[in-house]
């Protein structure tokens, strides 16, 4: 059976790793990640260790992959971040990098993933930008937020996913129904071997600290 190739940009611990673990038939090449202590876990998780930054990467130098997986930077388009899109220095050029890697290997499918909030950002200019990419590169383009609870998980966590492919467009897969509970995954084990005094704190950290009243003039 022939592998195919995939590699992780902004890997973070490995979600796009993991996913692709329970698949026979994939092989990460290549992964990348800022952090260093997640690039250690990432390594003892899934057996790769990770390069640093992005941007001293040469994507001429990477191996050959078939699919581009890359989860990028979203506080600049998240609700909670300061929303500056593109014209954050640090991390909105970021996505840029990705075309790089895109022109270089030019690889059949790029999935990308981010922040629903991603899509309206700008007025959905940000959105429109990172579609004519791929679009002006002969890329069929297709774009949905799913919710992770929707898919298996116990936790409700709505991100975009963005999928670029060359030869036909990407269909997303349908919701798989009813909703997995946090309980389903808990570990119960039997009771009488659990050690109480890993769960509970001793008394003295338990007690509040005294609150000193202040008063804040202008």
């Amino acid at each position: 059976m022939t592998e195919l190739r995939f590699v992780d940009l902004f890997c973070g611990l490995g979600a796009f790793h993991e996913a692709f673990k329970k698949r026979d038939g994939f092989k990460c090449v290549l992964a990348c990640d800022l952090n260093d202590k997640v690039r250690d876990i990432y390594e003892k998780n899934h057996g790769l260790k990770p390069l640093g930054d992005i941007r001293l990467i040469d994507p001429s130098s990477a191996p050959s992959f078939e699919i581009l997986c890359a989860g990028f930077p979203c506080q600049s388009f998240s609700i909670a971040g300061l929303k500056k899109g593109f014209g954050d220095a640090k991390n909105g050029n970021l996505f840029y990098e990705i075309l790089k890697f895109v022109d270089s290997k030019n690889p059949p499918m790029v999935i990308l993933e981010n922040v629903k909030n991603l899509k309206s950002h700008e007025g959905g200019n940000t959105y429109r930008v990172i579609e004519k990419s791929f679009l002006d590169r002969g890329y069929k383009f297709s774009a949905r937020v799913l919710d992770s609870a929707h898919y298996g998980s116990p936790q409700s966590r709505q991100r975009i996913f963005m999928v670029a492919t060359k030869y036909r467009e990407f269909a997303f897969p349908e919701k798989l129904g009813a909703h997995k509970s946090v309980s389903s995954i808990l570990d119960r084990g039997d009771p009488s071997s659990w050690d109480d005094s890993r769960y509970y704190l001793v008394e003295k950290n338990t007690k509040s600290k005294p609150f000193k009243p202040r008063i804040i003039y202008n």
